[in-house]
């Protein structure tokens, strides 16, 4: 159980998918948090209205509006809950938008579940670390908070995904002078 306190942390799943719905709240029940679910805005605020959430996850895209919306209005409340945006139409401009809506984390579908645990984790211990209202924006929140793991982390995964060709897929340099020497028909 991930959670400090005696019971098990509660955590809402936003996702109009009942697929991958299902397989991120079994992935979270295995975790030994307590989880709930909507499939739309509207269920998600019927559930929000009934309870306090140590962190809530969303969908970008519902068939009644955009995560952001649940995201800006919780906001606006004023509620304790750190959110982590998931979208399968990644751009880094999306993300750009979650994290300065005062989005936790963004994670673009299909999301690595190691990945999934270790935000929705941290998500969780930020919430329990303070259980104050979440100032928008990823570094208000992080210098605030003094937990910058979900925000660097999240700035980093944007940023590689807006880069053309991020670090980590440029050739490496050869480790010998042999390896770069002109090779075919000599011009002397």
């Amino acid at each position: 159980m991930a959670s400090t306190s005696a019971s098990p942390a509660h955590v809402l799943v936003v996702d109009d998918e009942p697929d991958l719905r299902t397989l991120y709240e079994l992935t979270l029940l295995r975790e030994g948090y307590r989880v709930d679910a909507a499939g739309t805005l509207e269920e998600a605020w019927q559930l929000l209205g009934q309870a306090k959430f140590d962190a809530v996850i969303t969908d970008m895209r519902l068939p009644d509006g955009l995560g952001l919306e649940l995201l800006q209005r919780m906001g606006a409340q004023q509620r304790s809950e750190r959110c982590v945006v998931m979208t399968a139409y990644g751009s880094a401009e999306n993300a750009v938008e979650a994290l300065k809506a005062g989005a936790f984390d963004y994670l673009t579908k299909p999301v690595d579940l190691k990945q999934f645990r270790s935000v929705v984790a941290s998500a969780i211990l930020e919430t329990a670390n303070g259980d104050r209202p979440r100032p928008a924006g990823g570094t208000a929140r992080a210098a605030a908070s003094g937990n910058e793991r979900g925000t660097r982390a999240a700035w980093r995964r944007c940023w590689c995904a807006a880069s053309p060709a991020p670090a980590r897929n440029w050739p490496r340099a050869p480790s010998t002078p042999a390896a770069i020497a002109p090779t075919g028909p000599s011009s002397r």
